[in-house]
């Protein structure tokens, strides 16, 4: 079934032979538009007063008992992106369903929503792929792409896609990146991109375009926070970016037209190459290049090419033969000349005869089935497994130690150079594998034929088990080598050490592959398993700032804790999840997962959790401004964790209440409190380096700035070698104001840069806002106002989509102080009264400054 087909269910839902992981968010919504006909088609209104009804039996507080009538009637709408899964069982609840079929909508739930997840994971490759065969024929397909290509003038490229599509194994991709070489190489481009869009990659839903549109934002150097929420804003920003430079871009195996809706209008200003197994829709503006099979000499040259001149030319008759018996399909003609290959010794025309006495009609294409069912056949037969294993696997691009894993083989390289010689296997670079769809196809049914059910399960579950131990092992090393993470661990296996920078280098190259297995085994119900991830990346996860996939994981971590009735496991999932939406700005959502942790959560079990969740309850309540709170509950967190004589956890704490001191304008506390840590508080070298940027901030803020500068300097260098952003940023945006105020406009603006890229390297639109104002700044003393304006726009406009009133507040300050520079006494006025409003909840001496300015700009000698 595709996304937006017909109703489904209950019924359905249960008698569909669909694989379980494959719901979508849009037949969840068939299937309670089918549940709601069956139930006599009420009302939203009416089903919003069942629902209120339903929780008010299960003690909802009356307040929250009713859903608005529009929520309700999002549910059943199939073209969101989110669903609230509490609701829609809800709904189903209320529309007559007992609790074994409620709790099996709210397992379709989670699956639909890890489907949607995996949609938004794309891939954006910015180097042309290796090639292993030599680029033959296609010279009319050739000039049609090239027909229209200007010189080296970027202004001049065409506004049209060019659209390549042709029948599996037609060499589409190949196609479109011998096109991109070749505007490359003519300097008619100077940057490749290719987007994956996966319409037929197996075990991977097709991209989504808004993900794909995201995709390639950044990979141009855009921030995540940076993207416009606005459909219209990322396309014109895409089309911005494309214009600077001149692009081409591929946008490899397209579902077709409506796949391409969101990335086209934004890439107007590049040379755009779809691959596509279907033409394009009459509808869609673009240049059509159809590939069909190769002419016969064509075919006759790509074998001279592979297997060698000499060869084909002393047996011309048999290799026509051959060449004629692979179809001249491309795919094809390569497996079978890699089949020549792997037996040199026998003459072309004893080829033949394997190859006509299986002729048949197949699943795939007959000539592509058939080759490489003869080169699979000839594969030893632990190669024969590998292949197998990796067609099952729910990873796209394994590496060579997943794919031991997937072989339950200590010889993997062996069997991988085996298929990458027989052209079975793609090399992805970074020692990654990716397999062919048709090859996928092709190793997926045999793999049905010829393994037992079992044997596919405990392939994965070996995958998913290397992945756990690894990502285990990794976060260990890295937290002995600060002394010990404090978090609270349930894995109890022995895992094998691994240096710290090994460490680092797993978690970077592998977070997405943890992402995806946590993601196939919660479909799989192996939901400890699920768990186990999560909680092995979650202290690197917050230590690296790689909120995306932090969120992700442990999102999908407590839909297996909920399924699995693990109160333990749902109490930790809610505790980092709570951390993580915290640290992104999404205050009501942390703060609701944190308010949820179960009462049944066992506190003995991990005496400092609930300290852990007041230090959070804590930062949430400082962003609020609800600066007396904060330092309230950040005290309690200190004392549980001191009475526990947890050193780590209470230097977090403690490191937390000194920022609250310096928001709150208690200076004097916050100096006090940093210099204690300094001197008594924990080792770790993190937290050292983020208490100097704190307290380096607290001496600009004193007016003392030779002490402000060392100290910022110190945590600065601190903060590089161990790659740690948050203190970055804090250093260098104080090295920024120390700068600025001496005068060293152009020395404060380098500074300015590597804070910038901190703050997109931690991914909160706060902390790009809070550089992008003191830049402002710096203009601003300069004298270039216009570049001010611009820069503290910039910043309010980041904040636009976050709450977050103190840094609005300064950005609004900011603007106030460019127009009166610029003479605009009633605009500045406008901006101070905005700023000091939301002040107000936070206090502080900043507070009365931007009181004084306002005062100041509203007095008659003013004007």
């Amino acid at each position: 079934m595709t996304d937006g087909g017909a109703g489904v269910g209950p019924e359905s839902f249960r008698a569909s032979g669909r694989a379980r992981t494959e719901w979508s968010l849009a037949d969840v919504a068939n299937g309670l538009r089918t549940l709601r006909i069956e139930a006599g088609q009420p009302s939203f209104a009416e089903i919003a007063r069942r629902i209120a009804t339903v929780r008010a039996e299960r003690g909802v507080a009356p307040a929250e008992q009713r859903p608005a009538r529009g929520t309700v009637y999002d549910c059943f709408r199939t073209d969101r992106r989110r669903i609230d899964i509490d609701l829609v069982v809800d709904i189903v609840r209320a529309l007559g369903a007992d609790s074994t079929e409620a709790d099996q909508w709210a397992q379709r739930c989670r699956l639909a929503l890890s489907r949607a997840e995996a949609a938004t994971m794309v891939t954006v490759r910015n180097r042309l792929p290796m090639q292993r065969t030599a680029f033959v024929g296609r010279t009319e397909e050739m000039a049609t792409a090239l027909s229209e290509m200007p010189g080296r003038s970027p202004g001049n490229l065409p506004t049209t896609p060019i659209w390549i599509s042709g029948m599996p194994g037609a060499g589409k991709s190949r196609f479109a990146s011998e096109v991109a070489q070749r505007l490359l190489d003519a300097g008619v481009v100077a940057q490749f991109r290719a987007v994956e869009l996966r319409a037929f990659a197996a075990g991977a839903p097709p991209a989504d375009p808004v993900a794909s549109l995201d995709a390639l934002l950044r990979s141009m150097g855009v921030a995540h926070h940076a993207i416009p929420r606005d459909l219209t804003a990322r396309v014109e920003l895409l089309a911005r970016h494309c214009a600077k430079a001149r692009f081409v871009v591929v946008l490899d195996d397209a579902v077709g037209s409506e796949q391409l809706g969101a990335l086209l209008p934004g890439l107007r200003n590049a040379v755009v190459l779809v691959t596509s197994r279907t033409a394009p829709d009459p509808q869609t503006r673009a240049r059509h290049v159809g590939l069909g099979v190769l002419e016969p000499m064509e075919s006759l040259e790509l074998l001279r090419a592979t297997i060698g001149t000499s060869t084909i030319d002393a047996e011309q008759d048999a290799a026509y033969a051959l060449a004629d018996a692979a179809g001249h399909l491309p795919l094809a003609v390569e497996l079978t000349a890699s089949r020549v290959l792997a037996r040199p010794d026998w003459p072309l025309a004893e080829h033949l005869g394997p190859v006509r006495r299986r002729q048949q009609a197949l699943r795939l294409d007959d000539a592509v089935h058939e080759t490489i069912d003869l080169s699979y056949t000839s594969l030893p037969a632990s190669a024969q497994r590998m292949l197998r294993a990796l067609a099952g696997a729910p990873l796209a691009e394994p590496d060579s130690t997943a794919a031991a894993a997937l072989a339950d083989t200590s010889d993997a390289q062996t069997d991988l150079e085996t298929l990458l010689r027989h052209h079975l296997l793609n090399d992805a670079g970074g020692d990654r594998y990716r397999l062919h769809p048709l090859v996928r196809t092709y190793a997926t049914e045999r793999g049905w034929e010829e393994d037992r059910a079992s044997a596919r399960t405990a392939s994965h579950v070996r995958l998913e088990d290397h992945l756990m131990l690894s990502a285990w092992a990794a976060s260990r090393s890295l937290a002995a080598e600060s002394g010990g993470s404090g978090r609270f661990e349930r894995f109890t296996e022995s895992v094998p050490t691994l240096p710290p920078d090994e460490a680092r280098e797993w978690f970077e190259n592998h977070i997405e592959d943890v992402v995806v297995a946590a993601q196939h085994a919660l479909g799989e119900g192996r939901y400890a398993t699920v768990m186990a991830l999560s909680e092995g990346c979650a202290w690197w996860l917050a230590r690296a700032s790689r909120y995306r996939h932090a969120v992700m994981l442990t999102e999908t971590a407590l839909h297996a804790a909920l399924s699995a009735g693990d109160t333990t496991g749902e109490a930790l999932a809610r505790l980092d999840l709570g951390g993580y939406l915290g640290l992104v700005g999404e205050l009501d959502t942390a703060e609701a997962h944190l308010l949820a942790i179960p009462q049944a959560h066992d506190a003995a079990t991990d005496p400092g959790f609930h300290g852990s969740v007041a230090n959070h309850l804590a930062g949430i309540a400082g962003e609020r401004g609800q600066l007396e709170r904060a330092v309230r509950l950040y005290q309690e967190s200190i004392d549980r964790h001191r009475c526990l004589g947890d050193q780590r956890r209470t230097a977090a704490a403690f490191v937390n209440l000194a920022y609250t001191y310096r928001m709150n304008g208690q200076f004097d506390e916050s100096v006090r409190t940093n210099l204690d840590l300094l001197t008594n508080g924990d080792p770790d070298p993190w937290i050292r380096a983020l208490t100097l940027s704190n307290l380096a901030d607290v001496y600009v803020a004193l007016e003392d700035h030779d002490a402000a500068w060392d100290t910022a300097r110190e945590a600065a260098e601190l903060a590089e070698e161990l790659g740690h952003a948050q203190a970055t940023l804090a250093a260098q945006l104080t090295m920024v104001r120390i700068l600025d105020l001496r005068g060293k406009h152009e020395e404060a603006l380098a500074h300015g840069d590597r804070a910038l890229a901190a703050a997109h390297d931690l991914g909160h639109p706060s902390n790009e806002a809070t550089v992008l104002y003191e830049l402002s700044a710096v203009h601003r003393h300069m004298g270039d106002l216009a570049h001010a304006r611009t820069l503290a726009e910039q910043a309010l406009d980041t904040l636009a989509d976050v709450d977050d009133d103190y840094q609005s507040a300064f950005a609004h300050s900011h603007l106030a102080l460019i127009e009166r520079a610029e003479g605009n006494a009633a605009e500045a006025a406008e901006h101070w009264s905005r700023a000091a409003s939301l002040l107000e909840p936070f206090g502080g001496p900043e507070l009365e400054e931007i009181r004084a300015w306002l005062a100041d700009v509203r007095s008659p000698e003013t004007h």
